[in-house]
């Protein structure tokens, strides 16, 4: 194998690597929403789904930052927002009747 095979394949792993442990975050988060909350009878909390979201949100910027340009893929439209809509209105003031 010469370098830029190995390089190559040490790209492919770190990326594997790193879908994989988002795919575990999703699956915990989701895990908690489901087992320990509603299937016992509650109804899930803003944090389980503030974590979920997190979780989901960091496998999809992997997939397509990542996994999607090595099959030749082309992203699906633009980036998720770090922080909801609603949050960065009301932190930077976006949008508010007083401009």
């Amino acid at each position: 194998m010469d370098d830029a095979e190995l390089w190559r394949e040490v790209g492919r792993k770190s990326a594997a690597s790193e879908l994989d442990e988002a795919r575990f975050g999703v699956e915990e988060a989701l895990y908690d929403i489901l087992m320990n909350t509603m299937y016992q009878g509650g109804d899930p909390t803003p944090e389980q789904i503030r974590d979920a979201r997190m979780a989901l949100n960091l496998a999809y910027r992997i997939l397509e930052t990542r996994i999607a340009p090595i099959a030749g893929c082309e992203p699906w439209g633009g980036p998720l927002p770090d922080i909801p809509s609603g949050k960065a209105r009301e932190t930077y003031h976006l949008g508010s009747s007083d401009e």
